[in-house]
């Protein structure tokens, strides 16, 4: 009777041991250096992502890897840690990877950082980032909300390493919408400054254009809202981006480790 009591336990119980495996994804469940169990991201965004990865690798063997669940049972703050250690992201010599993670269900955004990453992307920043894309989630959407979280976090890798990556033109080009609405606002004051010319709207331009009053620029890339804002490229023709190159399943993280670094927070 006792026998047949474990053994009915033990299948009760698999289910659970499976779950608690399961919660946190191997290499071979990545395209790329993307795991995305919600369909968050496009395969073009994928690509994009991955193609900015494997010349950030060449150049710095540095790796970025995105992870998106739809339900995280733990602490965010412990998973990102558990993960990291898993996955073994960037370079084993140097430590330099970095895992950004999204709690779908829950909201939650988390950042682990290797060693060396840590000393170029603080705590503090971390929680910039995960403020910034939160901004930029609540505002447009998730899927924006990651990709302007990877561009900024690329951003301090560039910056680090003192490399460049070579971007589609509408990343180095493109201008916040709080840059755009400050456009559109000068060019109403002018209009309405050359009908009227009082006095009273020459004093307020110049009062917009002091240094005091002059709009900040947001460090934040936002795209558009359809799934095939990368389509216009052409594959990335005419650079060093090739649209698909980077679709095969599975992944090879460089052997780093995490250095307990990085932040979370939520939209």
């Amino acid at each position: 009777m006792k026998k047949k009591f474990l053994v009915l336990l033990f299948f009760i119980l698999i289910p659970f041991f499976s779950f608690a495996e399961d919660e946190y994804p191997n290499n071979s469940d990545f395209d790329g250096y993307v795991y995305d169990e919600v369909g968050i991201l496009s395969q073009e965004d994928k690509d994009y992502i991955n193609n900015v990865n494997d010349e950030l690798k060449e150049k710095t063997n540095a790796e970025i890897a995105i992870l998106i669940k739809e339900q995280i049972d733990e602490e965010l703050a412990s998973y990102k840690t558990k993960a990291f250690e898993k996955l073994k992201i960037g370079s084993e010599k140097k430590d330099n990877g970095l895992l950004l993670v999204i709690d779908y269900n829950d909201h939650e955004i988390g950042i682990e950082t290797g060693y060396e990453t840590e000393g170029f992307i603080t705590d503090i920043e971390s929680s910039n980032i995960i403020d910034n894309m939160a901004d930029v989630i609540n505002s447009e959407n998730l899927k924006q909300g990651v990709i302007s979280g990877f561009n900024e976090i690329l951003d301090k890798y560039k910056k680090e390493y003192n490399v460049k990556i070579n971007l589609p033109e509408k990343y180095d080009n493109y201008e916040s919408t709080e840059n755009e609405f400050s456009l559109s606002l000068v060019i109403f004051l002018i209009f309405i400054f050359l009908i009227f010319r009082r006095p009273l709207f020459y004093v307020l331009l110049r009062g917009f254009f002091t240094p005091q009053r002059r709009r900040k620029r947001r460090n934040i890339e936002i795209f558009d809202d359809d799934d095939d804002f990368f389509s216009g490229f052409g594959g990335f023709s005419g650079g060093s981006f090739s649209s698909g190159s980077s679709g095969s399943s599975g992944s090879s993280f460089g052997g780093g480790s995490s250095g307990g670094g990085g932040a979370t927070g939520g939209w």
